[in-house]
């Protein structure tokens, strides 16, 4: 055995504990061992009757001693360690004029932003941070105390047996970044592997502890249930008064569904959430270091709209849209309603963050029915879907029904982040989900930030018939915001695509008319367009704001959305009359998609007006009614838009504000391409005679034609507009691709039906345009 050498420790005295876990921490790291590296500290090495600053200068001065380490304080320094800090810089310099090295080492067991500052006389010291839980740091501090040395026993290139070979680095090991750092004093993880009734805890260092464990508490754990884990992992590292974050990376499904939000102080028993702690739980995956930031620009909605009452399925995505428009300014966001659109789209748009709100059966997602006839799909084959992707999205859910009852291992590997919220209890607790996502978005809107810690900070309470479950693949991704300005010209993608191609005239009709609206001080005003599947009528209201906020920069006009979506189908039985049936439903969706917080539809726009800082601009709030028209039923639009007329004078004839138009999108589709045209004709007809209801203040827009197919004309058009602009976003000139050309092989292809053309457009750009040369 070497002699030993020694590293004072200069602290103040309320910092004692915290030096005291991080000095035995120290000498254990293997690279300490293998030099006999000690620490001087004054509780364990000061001899009594011995006057203690002497004892201070002789120790700090001694031959053994070869780092004087500060460990710096949250209070000010205290007048004995700033006298150590005298005698210590004394010897650096003497020792430094004879040829010698003394280093003096600040060091803060956390973020420095947290503690004071570097005293004057050693401000420009290099420092280290968090060192508390960092074994590379450790080993850095030891390097710095004992020179250019190796482990005894190793080669001066190599590694000792202890550490983690290159390319082997245990998970628990992926240090975080100095983001994730800021603002906690210690940073803990492990990978827990169970064997029987034993757990294994790996640490970052490659350590493994193990506790006897008869069986595990489940998912309802309370925080006394989960104590023994939490004094098993935390020990005496969670000292009070300190911060920190935990990581707990397990494949095990039962650990895994453990509430590890709840995982208590081992000394107080209380929550580690509730006084400032994060603790995340992910699968045991080694990450890219790449894999860190996050753009969220490309979300995909998965939310089914015809479901039973208690779902409020288009009342949520109306306002989950709404919700991304304010906070992260994402106006085109693609929605799906069944398994079928949901793998068509997956391929399509590739996104960053997958929203579902759905009934959940505790296996199965109940969506909508497809073309293919299939309405569900489990967790399991969701995770298998994404699998596939480019770049793991985040995925939020937010289910009524059934618990979860398994651990969607393939969906959480697949995915950066899993977000699960669940509850059997739709009537008391659904709506918390609407501001549990909006106070998530709204934070990491308001600055860049951690994503898990936003969730868990935000959300991540403990309500009667709710679950929640958070899950991390690697690192949080950290959120980055982008500059507004900019978003469009970095956003290329199918949704954006199906909202500016073709469809100029109408497009331009309703812009133009709603700007003199505007002028003139009209308030509300209505226009209707009718179109099968694939003309994609839905979509209209998404083209008419794209154009009012980005087609004329110079005179962009904001719009807020409201969506209400109705079926006729001929199923209802009209217990009076269809105009009562029709009323009713008309009012139930108004109350569903608009009046859930607010008594009237006045005080709802003041609020969404004033929540983007538009109370004093022009502004258009669409009012958009999504009607699905059974073929037996099309006899019936007349009627339905007379009532639906009387019901929009009803709640929106009063609403007063200055510089706003309610802008009611009617948007009809039909089952049969050939009664597109004559729906649209008796829908024209019906908005023509709102006009002359008594009380009625709607100005109709007519759209005389229904939504057809578009020609190669439409396409070229688009490309070569505005100087070819999304030409060259769709990369056509890189490849030398003749729009002229290239729209008549599309139309060849699609025969002009709007999705399919969108479609195959995009896939072509994706695949640079492979296909068309060699079909050319």
């Amino acid at each position: 055995m070497t002699k030993p050498r020694y590293i004072f420790l200069s602290h103040n005295s309320t910092d004692k504990p915290e030096l005291m876990r991080f000095a035995e921490a120290l000498v254990k790291r293997p690279l300490a061992q293998a030099h006999n590296l000690q620490v001087w500290l004054d509780k364990t090495n000061l001899e009594h009757g011995v006057q203690y600053v002497n004892q201070f200068a002789a120790n700090i001065n001694h031959p053994d001693t070869c780092a004087f380490l500060l460990f710096m304080p949250r209070e000010p320094i205290r007048a004995y360690v700033a006298y150590e800090i005298g005698i210590a810089l004394d010897r650096h310099l003497n020792d430094q004029n004879l040829g010698k090295r003394f280093p003096i080492l600040p060091v803060y067991p956390g973020a420095h932003s947290g503690r004071v500052e570097l005293p004057q006389a050693i401000c420009t010291f290099n420092y280290r941070e968090y060192v508390y839980d960092d074994v590379q740091q450790m080993d850095a501090i030891i390097m710095d105390a004992l020179g250019n040395i190796s482990p005894v026993g190793a080669s001066p290139a190599g590694d000792s047996s202890d550490f983690i070979e290159t390319g082997k680095e245990s998970p628990a090991g992926q240090a975080p970044t100095r983001e994730q750092r800021e603002g906690y004093d210690v940073w803990l993880s492990w990978v827990l592997t169970r064997r029987g009734n034993e757990l294994q805890a790996e640490d970052d260092g490659r350590n493994i502890s193990t506790l006897f464990c008869a069986g595990l508490p489940g998912i309802d754990a309370t925080p006394e249930q989960l104590l023994p884990l939490a004094i098993w992992l935390l020990g005496e590292q969670a000292i009070d008064g300190i911060k920190g974050r935990v990581r707990i990376l397990t494949d095990d499904p039962e650990l895994a569904l453990l509430p590890w939000h709840r995982l208590p102080h081992p000394q107080t028993g209380v929550p580690l959430l509730e006084i400032g702690w994060i603790v995340e739980i992910g699968a045991v995956r080694s990450y890219s270091p790449k894999f860190f930031s996050l753009t969220l620009n490309t979300p995909l909605l998965v939310i089914p709209s015809h479901q039973r009452h208690e779902i409020a399925g288009d009342r949520h995505y109306a306002l989950v849209q709404r919700f991304f428009e304010a906070y992260l300014n994402i106006h085109v966001i693609p929605r799906v309603t069944s398994p079928f659109a949901l793998k068509r789209e997956l391929q399509l748009h590739k996104p960053d963050l997958i929203y579902v709100f759905s009934r959940f059966n505790g296996v199965f997602l109940e969506l909508d029915y497809g073309i293919d006839r299939e309405n569900s799909i489990s967790l399991e084959y969701f995770g298998l879907l994404i699998e596939g992707l480019e770049k793991p999205p985040v995925v939020v859910m937010f289910l009524i029904g059934d618990c979860l009852s398994h651990y969607p291992s393939l969906l959480i590997k697949s995915s950066r982040i899993v977000w699960i919220q669940t509850t059997s209890r739709p009537n008391k607790k659904s709506g918390d989900f609407d501001g549990d996502f909006e106070k998530v978005l709204n934070k990491i809107s308001s600055k860049n930030g951690d994503f898990i810690d936003s969730i868990l900070k935000e959300t991540n309470k403990d309500n009667l018939g709710v679950h929640n479950f958070v899950w991390v693949t690697g690192r949080s991704p950290w959120v980055q915001v982008v500059d507004h300005k900019n978003k469009y010209a970095l956003i290329l993608k199918a949704a954006l695509l199906k909202v500016i191609l073709g469809r100029e005239s109408l497009k331009h009709h309703v812009a133009s008319v709603v700007s003199t609206h505007l002028s003139q001080r009209i308030s509300l005003s209505a226009y209707l367009v009718t179109g099968d599947v694939n003309a994609c009528p839905h979509d209209v209201p998404a083209q008419v704001q794209y154009r009012l906020q980005w087609g004329d920069r110079e005179n962009s006009i904001p719009t807020i959305q409201f969506y209400f979506n109705l079926d006729i189908d001929g199923s209802g039985k009209y217990v009076n009359s269809l105009d009562q049936y029709v009323y009713n439903m008309l009012d139930d969706a108004i109350v569903q998609g608009i009046l859930f917080r607010f008594p009237n539809a006045e005080e709802v726009i003041k609020h969404e007006l004033k929540k983007r800082g538009l109370n004093e601009q022009k502004c258009c709030v669409f009012l958009n009614w999504f009607l699905l028209i059974n073929k037996s039923q099309e006899s019936s639009v007349s009627e339905w838009i007379k009532v639906l007329g009387r019901v929009i004078n009803e709640y929106f004839s009063h609403v007063s504000l200055d510089e706003v138009v309610l802008l009611n999108a009617i948007c009809i589709q039909v089952q049969d391409e050939k009664s597109v045209q004559d729906v649209q004709s008796l829908g024209n007809n019906a908005l023509r005679h709102l006009r002359n209801l008594k009380g009625s203040s709607i100005e109709p827009i007519i759209i005389k034609e229904g939504l057809g197919r578009l020609d190669a004309g439409d396409i070229s058009d688009f490309l070569d507009a505005n100087q070819g602009y999304w030409r060259g976003e769709l990369r056509l000139k890189d490849f030398n691709v003749d729009s002229w050309g290239f729209a008549q092989w599309v139309v060849s292809k699609t025969n002009g039906v709007f999705d399919g053309t969108v479609n195959l457009i995009w896939q072509q750009y994706q695949c640079n345009y492979m296909e068309y040369f060699l079909n050319e």
